[in-house]
């Protein structure tokens, strides 16, 4: 139960966050719709993570990144993210 009132508040803070900016003017109706989909997400994630499955997920990635410098052809300056 504690973890719910974690999220909760996390999501209430997010929210209102995102309601502070000028940038982004909603209405009463799409606030409503805004606060109902965070809802289902904090209880998502709070019945997702009651479950005691042993199963997780993993990931690798490489970053590249060059920096050449030549004086008889292009510099070359380029980062390349890969993820497998």
């Amino acid at each position: 139960m504690k973890h719910h009132a974690l999220t909760k508040s996390a999501v209430a803070a997010a929210l209102s966050f995102a309601l502070s900016q000028p940038a982004f003017a909603v209405t009463d109706e799409e606030f409503r719709t805004l606060q109902e989909q965070f809802n289902q997400l904090a209880d998502q994630v709070e019945d997702n993570s009651k479950s005691t499955s042993h199963t997780t997920v993993g990931g690798y990635g490489e970053l590249h990144y060059n920096n050449l410098n030549s004086d008889t052809r292009d510099d070359v300056t380029e980062i390349d993210l890969h993820r497998f």
